[in-house]
């Protein structure tokens, strides 16, 4: 079973609602690929199917052990890997197809009684089987010319002096004499019975070549079709045996890998014993020398399909050159605007960028105190929270991350509190929102370790007085005893969380025009922004001048 590096060091699962509601992995509706727009689709480019489940495994972890990310640095800078042009969407879905044939024995004409399935192992007996149906058809046409001459044979093992001469004198005056030579002959003078005999026994004569002569047929295909198969497979062995090489030269030092280096490397020797076999296969032809070979062609083949360990050893390689393939994708993207991280005891993260929009606003993030966060409507706010989160996900999985430079103190747990659902069975906005607090509040006196946690407008579900009440209690627990990051409309609760260093989202106004910069900047926001989206989306007049009436802005 494959594991990646990160499960043989300290690790953690990261919640799947915390995968969904930053939108880390999006499936395209249209394709089994990731949508560019997700933040590991743009990471990564994950175009088929083994790099898209290898990906999936990857986000779904992170680290704690500063060791192995710092390692983890040094591997990905130094891993790069020839090109290939092989398609492993290709080699994926033919080898479900043959591991997924319904009756495959049938099929490909193995033995199918399980008292007999030992013979399929067998490289003679799987030679006769295939050399025996490539010939049915004239076995079938000859049938009637060796039972003549078997009674000859019969005679002559008795000691009979009877030559061929005399034998065929004997024969053409039987046959001669046979009701069906007489019924060919004088068809036209027997009677309606002989003549049905006569018909019928030639139509299944007929019948029996053209059976024998289309399995043949299907039985060649086959054989063309585990060709391109055992083809397929050694040109992918081959560039999985290498790339698993490339990397195991490269991890081979470091100590937080050895663990990884071991599994992949014993399945490395094993692919290659596999590849061995396979480069023994010639190209399909019609000499004397292949047919020799073909035993051994249907013996590997069902090796391929049958074979536990076989089966085992490529499975993990499908899994790790999605690894290796993602890893050396995310490599290629050092540099262009990404960057390593150094660890420490506070987060600081300088020139963020939120991964999705890499080209866009970047902004410095200091989590020394927890931090609350102002700003009108679509002023970039929760745009801040996910960006901070993503970048400490990224580097507590790479030890990289969307930033010029950072310093990333490692956290054990990591809460998420974005798109908090107003549909949970039969709880309200604000139970949902509650239930998802006491779920963070759980596992903070469950576990000790470091502790950090984005809220998105805490309890919006409920009347203002409420819950700025409410926040500032939650607040003030958890600020003994994780770092935070908090959004919210409420500049009443600003002033109540002492605790909190107070930052906005930069706005310019002018002309009662609202002008977004995207800037986290000191101080609380006291700009109301609504209005603003009510315009853009074109709302009637009357509803927008009733509310700059009591806004008093005219």
């Amino acid at each position: 079973m494959f594991k990646l590096p990160i499960e043989y060091n300290k690790h953690m699962i990261l919640a799947t609602h915390i995968v969904d509601d930053l939108e880390l992995l999006k499936l395209n509706e249209t394709a089994d690929v990731f949508d560019e727009k997700s933040i590991f689709g743009q990471l990564f480019k994950s175009d088929n199917a083994i790099t898209k489940n290898a990906l999936i495994k990857m986000t779904h972890l992170y680290s704690y052990d500063k060791n192995y990310l710092k390692e983890t640095q040094k591997v990905i800078k130094l891993y790069k890997s020839k090109h290939s042009d092989l398609n492993l969407d290709t080699v994926y879905s033919k080898w479900n197809e043959i591991k997924n044939t319904t009756n495959f024995k049938d099929v490909y004409n193995y033995c199918s009684w399980s008292a007999l399935e030992f013979l399929n192992n067998n490289d003679s007996t799987l030679q006769i089987i295939t050399i025996y149906t490539l010939l049915s058809p004239i076995l079938s046409l000859s049938i009637p010319i060796f039972g003549l001459l078997i009674p000859f044979i019969i005679i002559k093992l008795k000691g009979s002096t009877l030559n061929c001469k005399e034998y065929f004198d004997i024969l053409k005056y039987t046959l001669k004499n046979h009701a069906l030579t007489n019924a060919l002959t004088c068809f036209n003078e027997t009677d309606m019975n002989k003549k049905m005999y006569t018909v019928f026994s030639l139509l299944f004569y007929l019948f029996t070549i053209y059976q024998n002569t289309m399995f043949c047929i299907r039985f060649v295909e086959n054989i063309k079709k585990i060709h391109e198969f055992l083809f397929l497979m050694r040109d992918y062995l081959e560039v999985v045996t290498e790339k698993m090489k490339m990397f195991g030269n490269i991890i081979i030092t470091y100590k937080s890998y050895i663990g990884f280096y071991n599994d992949m490397m014993n399945q490395c020797t094993k692919l290659e014993i596999i590849l061995f076999k396979l480069k023994t296969v010639s190209p399909l032809n019609l000499r004397l020398l292949k047919l020799q070979q073909i035993g051994s062609v249907m013996n590997q083949f069902y090796q391929l399909y049958n074979n536990k360990e076989y089966e085992s050893s490529i499975l993990f390689s499908f899994e790790c050159i999605g690894f290796l393939n993602n890893i050396e994708s995310f490599s290629t993207r050092i540099g262009n605007g990404i960057t390593k991280c150094k660890f420490a005891k506070t987060t600081n993260i300088k020139k963020m960028v939120y991964p999705a929009l890499l080209s866009g606003i970047k902004n410095d993030i200091s989590i020394s105190k927890n931090i609350i966060i102002t700003g009108p409507n679509a002023s970039g706010k929760t745009t801040i929270l996910k960006a901070t989160l993503i970048n400490i996900i990224l580097s507590q999985q790479f030890g990289y991350g969307c930033y010029e430079s950072a310093q990333i103190k490692l956290y054990n747990y990591l809460h998420c509190y974005l798109n908090i659902p107003d549909t949970s069975g039969r709880d309200s906005l604000f139970q949902a929102e509650a239930r998802r607090c006491k779920e963070i509040l759980d596992c903070i006196k469950e576990n000790n370790g470091q502790h950090f946690c984005i809220f998105d407008e805490l309890y919006s579900g409920t009347n203002p007085e409420e819950a700025v009440l409410s926040a500032n209690a939650f607040m003030n627990y958890l600020n003994k005893r994780a770092d935070c990051l908090l959004t919210t409309h409420y500049t009443e609760l600003c002033t109540l969380l002492k605790d909190m260093n107070n930052y906005k989202m930069e706005t310019i106004e002018k002309d009662s025009k609202i002008t977004y910069t995207y800037n986290l900047i000191p101080g609380i926001s006291k700009v109301k922004g609504g209005i603003k989206i009510l315009n853009d989306m074109n709302f009637p007049e009357e509803i927008l001048n009733n509310i700059l009436i009591r806004l008093g802005k005219k």
